[in-house]
């Protein structure tokens, strides 16, 4: 499948020329939106469609995409699976619309689960960011990944590493940004006595649970419980929102303009 997408301002002249794009070509699951002046649009057709000729996309509105090319997935954790369970299963199940090439870790805990998905394991200890971040875009540069999964991966990248994969990194935040950012999120939630739990997806910026935030979902808590009860309740929510935040990323249906995210 090919995705049609692009953003564009709004102007007489231009929407007529994508309506008239519209009627003479056969696009599925065409959707737009108007955000602050600007025109947002994603359509799919297929290969096999004699619709749009690439010169035509590459020289008119939008650009195109071949989604039946998988996009290559490095996941990054650290000791907690089940955000790195929900992404291997929908692979496994050929479900995802992209491959896992690898994990990076800086722990060993989850190697055997990860090998017994036929997935590299790569144990890069961090205790020297330089020579670990030095080593981890290594391994990144030879299986050629295009985008990074942070599935409960409890380190910091540093502005180096992240200004290489730019809009390309996906981590998963354990509470509602931009409430309770940084560590200890359950704790912070229980001290204040939320009524809410909930996880994030964001893209990975320089300031720390900054970027923009692709997807949340939240579960309701009741007095009486513990820090711990808070836990149980958000891991299937973050495994849930990675996952959905990830497919929405490979789709090509992720727009950034003005500090947030547009989803077509």
């Amino acid at each position: 499948m090919l995705v049609w997408r692009g953003m564009t301002p709004i102007r007489t002249d231009i929407q007529a020329s994508l309506q008239t794009y519209l009627e003479t070509h056969d696009l599925h699951a065409f959707r737009e939106i108007e955000y602050k002046g600007v025109i947002f649009f994603r359509g799919e057709f297929h290969e096999s469609d004699s619709c749009v000729p690439e010169s035509y996309l590459q020289a008119q509105l939008g650009s195109w995409s071949n989604l039946t090319i998988p996009k290559r997935i490095a996941l990054f954790v650290s000791t907690l699976s089940h955000c790195a369970i929900a992404i291997l299963e929908e692979w496994r199940m050929r479900r995802l619309g992209g491959e896992v090439v690898c994990v990076i870790s800086n722990h060993e805990d989850l190697r055997p689960l990860v090998e017994g998905y036929g997935v590299p394991f790569y144990y890069i200890p961090t205790a020297n960011v330089a020579q670990s971040e030095k080593r981890q875009l290594q391994v990144l540069r030879e299986l050629h990944v295009e985008v990074i999964v942070l599935a409960r991966y409890m380190q910091m990248l540093s502005e180096e590493f992240v200004g290489r994969y730019t809009q390309q990194i996906i981590n998963i935040h354990h509470s509602l940004l931009p409430a309770f950012v940084g560590a200890a999120p359950y704790e912070k939630a229980y001290e204040r006595g939320v009524k809410l739990v909930g996880a994030t997806a964001h893209y990975v910026t320089e300031g720390m649970d900054e970027g923009e935030i692709i997807e949340q979902q939240a579960g309701v808590v009741e007095d009486g419980g513990t820090a711990e009860h808070y836990k149980v309740l958000n891991h299937p929510i973050e495994a849930k929102v990675l996952l959905a935040a990830l497919h929405q990323h490979l789709q090509e249906r992720i727009f950034i303009y003005d500090g947030r995210t547009i989803r077509l």
